[in-house]
């Protein structure tokens, strides 16, 4: 399986895509009931607007940029949907054929900057996705002389168009979301809809399941659709069918605009009380390079980023080009496969590692240029840290017999104080385990045994479950289990948390000088991650992080035994805590998302060093969290669910 598609199947195992969903800001102001002047000119006709259009592409790490070609294709294909004249308008039910609406305006690339510069009206903005956010502020130009489309997002969303009156606003902006962009282009007509003036068919909401209207006379009410096509849905009102292939529907069949909503949002353009107007002006179409267009020499640049693996390395290559529009380019590529290659969006396979040379040539605006650069390729190896690798499951480890650490398979890190050793005395249905002996912490004490090397490539769920005792009582402080993974032939899965226990979920009162005398006394923690199984060298660290105490104060010892790493299900020795799990959408997030949970709780966020950064009560069902959360990666817990869920913030 090359790295690439392995990537594209991590983000659909740990990302919600909301290839329909957006969410539509309304600025004061903006207009609901509208009366529209009635248009009747013919379907195909010129266009009465053009609207001045620069599209941002944010990347970085891993976050690729898109081709300008691959962005004139989307421009034109939203240009087709908005004037109805897309290859399958055929496809639309008989009922809304009369209906379909040619919304009389066009994007257009501008070809001129805010201070006269010629551009391409695309734009690229690299940042460092693991220290900072892409600044969608400082890229965009002139709200009120462009329309600005910032590609690189989790999720798209649009501003209604607010009054003139109304102070500059910067994030009057259509945000299009990266996964949206690539596996659901036409999400952009539904953005540009709303950017017009449009709601969604089911109203002034970004939910769906309520009927509700639009204001639009010749759309029905609705309750919105999900994803699904149900053309003949008819749940709001009894014998008529719902425009469920509306393009300001959340379905995956949107092919269409009314002649209502085109009267709508050509009124709303032609209304110079409204923000939009001045932008669809003949004196900013000249300022904006739209009728007197601009031309300057093409510039080039690559964006390339390495999928490492252990059978070979795969790169990502991205032609990138500004100031001019791209005709077609050229790749080259010394000692990779391919050798050559003429689309701007290239996957090259490298099967030793060095130092190879990489030429673009981009053509476009009557001239060319020509990139050169020498990429370095990595061949890791999945038996980095020392231990041997392990294909055979189930792997499991009770620390009996003549166990004794180091093993081929495992290892502790030491840390300078008593950590993870034998415990000869008590254990699970046995007589030995490995602990974590009490003593006093003046800082915080981080203990890690490594297990590896495994290759999960087998398994469909890979699995890791250990029996875990502790005593939790008065001051004894809230120690925590972790588990980290990593895998080393790959950059796709570094060495982050993906399990976090605290203290009350595996200890009980046991009282001082704890040692486990019953099986009972046990606790099993388990956590599957089906996406694991694209690792083939995976180190896994189980970790037990005490915070410092006060000096009077010495934590009690940490009990592990029966270690199982394999494939789902597992039967367990004794019965199992198997409380409600929960679902977190969308992922990745701005910060602002969706947990459901079976049961009431109280929801934990965690960074990368295992530090709670956010808290709070929920209910049971659908809960929208909103946080502070800078960009990075957590985990998400709740009370009384099992494992935890890996939360990227961007």
């Amino acid at each position: 399986m090359s790295y690439a598609r392995a990537l594209l199947l991590l983000l659909l195992f740990t990302a919600t895509r909301l290839l329909a969903q957006c969410d539509v800001r309304i600025p004061a102001g903006a207009p609901t009931q509208r009366t529209p002047a009635v248009r009747t000119a013919e379907r195909g006709g010129g266009p009465l607007y053009l609207v001045p259009t620069v599209v941002h592409v944010h990347y970085g790490g891993a976050l690729a940029p898109l081709g300008a070609q691959y962005i004139e294709s989307l421009i034109d294909q939203c240009n087709a949907d908005l004037r109805a004249t897309s290859d399958d308008l055929a496809d639309i039910v008989p009922a809304f054929q009369p209906l379909i609406g040619d919304m009389r305006f066009e994007l257009r690339l501008a070809t001129r900057d805010a201070d006269g510069n010629c551009m391409s009206g695309i734009r690229y903005h690299a940042y460092d996705p693991a220290n900072e956010a892409p600044d969608h502020a400082a890229a965009t130009l002139d709200t009120r002389g462009y329309l600005n489309i910032h590609i690189g997002a989790n999720q798209s969303f649009a501003t209604l168009p607010g009054p003139v009156s109304n102070p500059y606003d910067h994030t009057d902006v259509i945000m299009f979301g990266i996964s949206n962009a690539l596996y659901d282009t036409r999400t952009l007509a539904h953005e540009v809809g709303h950017w017009a003036g449009l709601y969604h068919t089911f109203g002034l909401s970004n939910n769906t399941g309520t009927c509700s209207d639009d204001f639009i006379a010749d759309t029905p009410i609705t309750a919105g659709s999900p994803l699904d096509c149900v053309l003949d849905r008819s749940e709001c009102t009894p014998d008529v069918v719902e425009n469920v292939q509306n393009f300001m529907d959340y379905s995956n069949c949107r092919l269409m605009f009314t002649q209502g909503q085109a009267d709508h949002a050509l009124d709303v353009l032609g209304d110079p009380t409204l923000v939009r107007n001045a932008m669809v002006t003949e004196a900013n179409l000249l300022a904006t390079g739209i009728t007197d267009p601009s031309t300057c020499p093409i510039t080039a640049d690559i964006y390339h980023y390495a999928f490492i693996n252990c059978t070979g390395t795969t790169v990502r290559y991205r032609a990138m080009a500004e100031h001019a529009l791209v005709d077609s380019v050229r790749w080259t590529f010394t000692g990779g496969s391919p050798a050559t290659s003429t689309n701007e969006h290239v996957e090259v396979f490298y099967a030793t590692g060095g130092d190879y040379a990489v030429q673009l040539i981009s053509y476009g605006g009557g001239g060319s240029a020509v990139v050169n650069t020498t990429v370095q390729v990595e061949i890791p190896s999945a038996t980095t840290n020392g231990l041997t690798v392990v294909n055979s499951f189930p792997f499991t480890e009770g620390f009996e017999g003549a166990f004794a650490l180091p093993t081929p398979n495992m290892m502790v890190v030491p840390n300078g104080d008593p950590t993870w050793q034998v415990f000869p005395d008590a254990g699970f249905a046995s007589a030995r385990s490995l602990y974590v002996p009490a003593g006093a912490v003046d800082v915080t004490d981080t203990n890690d045994i490594v297990l590896g090397n495994f290759d999960f490539s087998a398994l469909s769920v890979p699995t890791v479950q250990v029996k875990v005792a502790a005593s939790m009582y008065g001051t004894a402080g809230w120690s925590s289990f972790h588990l980290l993974f990593r895998d080393q032939c790959s950059n796709i899965f570094m060495g982050t948390q993906w399990g976090v226990w605290q203290l009350n979920e595996y200890g009980a009162d046991h009282g001082s000088n704890y040692v486990p005398s019953a099986d009972d006394q046990w606790v099993t923690l388990q956590a599957s991650f089906p996406e694991w199984h694209l690792a083939t060298g995976a180190e896994l660290v189980l970790r037990v992080v005490r915070p410092a105490y006060p000096a009077s104060f010495t934590p009690e010892a940490f009990y592990l035994d029966d270690v199982y790493v394999g494939e789902l299900p597992v039967v367990t020795a004794v019965p199992e805590r198997t409380p409600g799990t929960f679902e977190l959408w969308p992922n990745p997030s701005a910060g602002r998302f969706t947990v459901r949970a079976q049961e009431a709780g109280v929801l934990h966020v965690y960074d990368a060093h295992g530090k709670r950064v956010w808290q709070q009560r929920i209910a049971s069902g659908n809960n929208t969290i909103e946080t502070a959360l800078a960009p990075g990666v957590y985990l998400v817990r709740v009370d009384g669910s099992p494992g935890a869920r890996r939360l990227v913030v961007e």
